[in-house]
């Protein structure tokens, strides 16, 4: 989750999953497992207001909802 403002100062919030997919291949006579980073955007979420702790929760939740 990162959380900044565009040059109009509207903040904003994005929140982003990160995974490590597994892939076997096989090959002549062996298998080998293909590690593979992957990541993916959950939300981006226009935060108005404050940036309390407690505010910034609320919207963390709302984007994950």
């Amino acid at each position: 989750m990162d959380l900044w403002s565009n040059k109009n100062l509207t903040p904003f919030m994005g929140v982003t999953g990160h995974w490590i997919q597994a892939t076997r291949v096989q090959n002549a006579g062996s298998i080998d497992i293909i590690l593979t980073l992957c990541s993916d955007l959950i939300g981006f979420y226009n935060v108005p207001g404050s940036h309390t702790g407690l505010h910034l929760v609320h919207a963390f939740l709302h984007v994950l909802d």
